[in-house]
């Protein structure tokens, strides 16, 4: 709406402002656009919510951009022929452009090692995307751009973290978390609850169950075939707390059949093979659920990684690396039983990387080494200075506040790209009640051995958890969100499909892969049959990925 020079686009939702409370009645853009008129960019910090903003200050001849604090709506943008752009999706970009847009070639080493894509980049050559807590402001008649952050994740020093008493933080995270679960289910909506089998899911359907008035909907998505299935755990918790709790399941061939359209959705290739089924479940529900809460954050705001205690281990109370690290590099990796490879590599970079590669890498999904035999072109490696700047200066005390830094910047934008975009499709909203701006500001002044203590990892969570759970299944051995990868690629119906795709003509005109080392690659996985035998089904699930998202978006138009 404009408002004397000044015109405000809105999308997403306003909990409050600081000082105002906005009433349903009212109209959203014209408030915002009177306050940026009063306050200018000091209105970005005081606005709370799930949001983006984009702000035709015509006074100034300026447009901003911006992002919600958690980032939980993108916002993309690009700058073509002297004209800007701009949407919450990148297809709104695609749309709106005549111009063709082409692969970001330097960002692709890095997705295949990580499955993320860091900073303002995307898949697209030309369309940035706007950082959670970050403004872009693009001066209109010089095409010039700034970043601008307004907020961040307060990381304050070990003396400035609150005393560890644990009884009365356990009580305060619970007080926050029950507030933001309240406010998730204060709307007239159909709420569900998606239940991994885990804590953090399990928590908010213990915290929802004895605030909301009506029966909770639990739900957990599985695949046929994993050996890891936590649905029995996910239907104790649906029992303990009396919920409507149902089931969806995939099998190979619904998993291979619906990885196409989830890409396309996605508008990138995706960040995790789980993601087909949170599409698929939300387009079976998008009838009966308007509103999902959701579990993301936990692990990254509460230090979930096992990188935490194997780095305190190898690095920080480690009086004898240098001993160490020659045991480790003594021991070949090809006496591990292949089902333990990853673990060990994960144990024995600890040992011997320098401290801040091994955090990173400790993010990564498949080997770098594997990755870079496989590009015909030498890969660009400027993302790890990226990486690198959130861990500068560590030390022996700072180290995990550094790898806090890293978790909770480049890699959880990503989840919640993925999971607006597949809720948007569908008309279903999301919910994180754990990555309440309250919340997430108050975990980092928890000490860090509250967080991380021993080998477990979110120990204060799960402390929380016991007073709702049996100390039994609070910790219980965690398994991810899994999918049976190499099952899937044994059967012809199932992902087994894809391995033409490989070896066809126009995946190897296009340039990126070795033809004769992706052949290999695909060979070692579909004749893996002893345990010994490295498996590579994860990177050629990425390489799937990547080639079918360059079919759907570069040779034919994906948001037709």
């Amino acid at each position: 709406m404009k408002e004397q020079g000044c015109k405000v686009h809105f999308h997403g939702e306003i909990a409050s402002f600081l000082d105002e409370h906005i009433h349903e009645n009212k109209d959203i853009e014209d408030i915002l656009a009177r306050k940026y008129l009063k306050d200018k960019v000091a209105l970005f910090n005081s606005t709370r919510g799930a949001f983006s903003l984009a702000i035709e200050d015509y006074s100034q001849g300026e447009l901003l951009l911006v992002r919600d604090k958690i980032g939980e709506i993108p916002l993309y943008y690009s700058i073509q022929s002297g004209k800007v752009y701009w949407g919450n999706r990148i297809c709104d970009i695609l749309r709106q452009s005549k111009d063709p847009f082409e692969l970001n070639e330097d960002v692709i080493h890095e997705y295949l090692v990580f499955r993320y894509i860091s900073s303002t980049n995307t898949m697209f050559k030309n369309i940035h995307e706007v950082l959670p807590a970050h403004f872009v402001k693009v001066h209109l008649n010089t095409g010039h751009v700034e970043e601008h952050a307004y907020w961040d994740i307060p990381y304050p020093p070990a003396d400035q973290q609150f005393p560890a008493d644990k009884v009365t933080i356990v009580d305060r995270i619970e007080g926050i978390l029950k507030k933001s679960i309240e406010n998730g289910l204060s709307h007239h909506l159909r709420h569900g609850v998606m239940s991994s089998g885990g804590v953090d899911s399990s928590l908010i359907i213990a915290i929802a169950s004895g605030v909301h008035k009506e029966k909770l909907k639990t739900c957990f998505i599985g695949f046929d075939g994993y050996e890891s299935d936590r649905s029995s755990d996910a239907e104790a918790v649906a029992q303990w707390y009396n919920t409507d709790h149902s089931t969806f399941y995939l099998n190979a061939e619904q998993y291979a059949c619906g990885l196409p359209d989830t890409i396309r959705l996605h508008e990138e290739p995706l960040n995790h093979p789980g993601h087909v089924g949170r599409a698929l479940f939300n387009k079976h529900n998008q009838r009966d659920i308007d509103c999902l809460l959701l579990g993301e954050g936990v692990d990254t705001m509460f230090c979930g990684s096992k990188a935490y205690p194997l780095i305190k281990i190898a690095y920080q109370n480690n009086y004898l690396r240098g001993l160490t690290k020659r045991i480790f590099e003594n021991i070949s990796v090809n006496y591990i039983p292949n089902k333990y490879k990853r673990h060990y590599r994960m144990i024995r970079d600890a040992f011997t990387m320098e401290p801040a590669d091994y955090l990173i890498y400790s993010l990564a999904v498949n080997d770098p080494d594997e990755v870079e035999k496989l590009m015909v072109e030498e890969s660009k490696l400027d993302y790890l200075e990226y990486y690198r700047s959130f861990l500068h200066e560590y030390n022996k005390r700072n180290i995990h506040l550094k790898f806090l830094r890293l978790n909770q910047h480049p890699f959880m934008v990503e989840v919640l790209n993925s999971e607006f975009k597949f809720g948007s499709e569908y008309n279903i909203q999301n919910y994180y009640p754990f990555l309440d701006v309250d919340l997430v500001s108050y975990a980092n002044h928890i000490p860090y051995n509250l967080r991380s203590r021993g080998l477990t990892g979110k120990y204060i969570i799960k402390k929380l958890a016991e007073r709702y759970f049996p100390r039994s299944f609070v910790y219980k051995r965690k398994e991810g969100f899994g999918v049976p990868l190499k099952k899937y690629f044994d059967d012809p119906k199932g992902m087994g499909r894809y391995y033409d795709l490989l070896r066809d003509k126009r995946t190897s005109e296009r340039g990126i892969f070795d033809s004769n080392r992706l052949a290999e690659l695909v060979d070692k996985t579909r004749h893996c049959t002893h345990a010994s035998d490295e498996l590579f089904e994860g990177l050629i699930w990425s390489i799937i990925n990547l080639e079918l998202w360059c079919r759907i978006y570069l040779d034919q138009h994906g948001c037709a």
